[in-house]
């Protein structure tokens, strides 16, 4: 059985600079952290000269001695500083969001991380890739995980993860003491990792629904079983086995990072009796991911525009928020003595006099919360 590849390419990126910023973007990044502690607030919105760079600064930095941490949106980056001002020393790290490269190839990627750096002022010369992850995304039908069919060197740990919830019975699943096999990840970072997992569970759970317009996939469709694999090479396992440390060396090499990946890890078809696993047969699914990155690694686009993306993501906020402006309702009124009768009729009426008794109000603390969750999704109203 051949099965259905509905989409292809990396979805982490992480690199390290040596260099650093200027001291007077380190002072504003100080005080737009200090603000955000101050004012309990996630993030603050901060423009960096000289080249008008749009940054969210974190209340927070990162482990690692990385005192801020930044964000340019859903389709950006999450960049991270240290306060030093030594251009010797390892200051910046920057990590890809996953969306972003979705709409835009690895090469023009790294071309916008080092011009932004550029555009903030920051000095800097080399760079060390950290991790790079390649995914596929499948359409199998009726397919069941099973840890035990994993076949890998003898030292690589194999943790499958079990989960609970079951959509629709009718569906076959794999079942280990009243629960289903969602996921199996093979290695530890940093070194190397694969690992499978059920992709439309996770799209539906953490409210990704850009994946569904990727796969062109109803989302409402629940007999769609959407599967990836992704083959995950931290900076160890670059460095040490591959002496793969610059951006030139992945686009030279990273091919056969990920082929030698699928070659020492193998997935087995069920019901196999011969006791020589290396003369047992793969799994049809393991077969087909195998001949894709052995010969399609150079085609990585998903066909969304950053647009699209963003105005996904934007649809997405809404409706979470008007879901759960309906819960806060439904609790107001449960709770409230105006309606301790079940008299509801009358409750559009008043609950819209309260909601223009607050919006009529200019002193109102509405705007100054609309005001700074402007500020905090300002990349999700930024047409590219």
């Amino acid at each position: 059985m051949t099965y259905k590849l509905l989409y292809k390419g990396f979805d982490k990126f992480d690199v390290a600079f040596r260099g650093s910023l200027p001291i007077p973007v380190l002072k504003m990044l100080e005080a737009a952290k200090n603000e955000a502690v101050a004012t309990k607030q996630d993030s603050v919105l901060v423009t960096i000269k000289p080249g008008n760079v749009s940054m969210l600064v974190s209340s927070s930095g990162m482990r690692g001695g990385y005192a801020y941490s930044c964000s340019t949106g859903p389709i950006g980056a999450n960049w991270f500083f240290k306060k030093s001002a030594s251009r010797a020393e390892w200051n910046i790290f920057v990590s890809v969001q996953s969306r972003a490269l979705l709409c835009e190839p690895l090469e023009t990627i790294f071309a916008d991380i080092k011009n932004a750096l550029t555009r903030m002022g920051a000095v800097f010369d080399l760079e060390s890739i950290n991790r790079i992850d390649y995914a596929m995304d499948f359409s199998v039908p009726n397919f069941v995980l099973n840890h035990a069919n994993f076949v890998a060197q003898q030292r690589t740990k194999v943790r499958p993860h079990w989960s609970e919830k079951i959509e629709d019975g009718n569906q076959p699943h794999s079942v280990f003491a009243g629960r289903r096999c969602e996921s199996v990840t093979v290695g530890k970072m940093p070194n190397r990792q694969i690992i499978i997992y059920d992709k439309r569970r996770e799209a539906v759970d953490q409210r990704k629904s850009h994946w569904f317009k990727v796969w062109g996939v109803d989302p409402a469709d629940k007999t769609q079983s959407i599967w990836r694999i992704e083959i995950r090479a931290g900076k160890r396992h670059l460095a040490d086995a591959w002496k793969l440390r610059t951006y030139a060396d992945i686009e030279a090499s990273i091919g056969d990072v990920f082929k030698a990946a699928m070659e020492d890890v193998r997935y087995l078809s069920d019901g196999q009796t011969d006791s020589n696993v290396t003369r047992q047969l793969q799994h049809p699914l393991w077969a087909d991911a195998s001949r894709h990155v052995f010969y399609a690694l150079t085609d990585h686009q998903s066909g969304l525009t950053k647009n699209q993306v963003i105005s996904i993501e934007r649809d997405d906020r809404a409706a979470m928020y008007y879901s759960q402006i309906q819960g806060l309702l439904a609790g107001y009124v449960a709770v409230s003595n105006e309606f301790i009768d079940n008299d509801y009729d009358d409750l559009p009426n008043r609950i819209t006099a309260q909601l223009h008794s607050i919006v009529s109000n200019d002193e109102s603390e509405f705007f100054q919360a609309v005001t700074k969750a402007k500020r905090r999704f300002h990349f999700l109203y930024t047409i590219i």
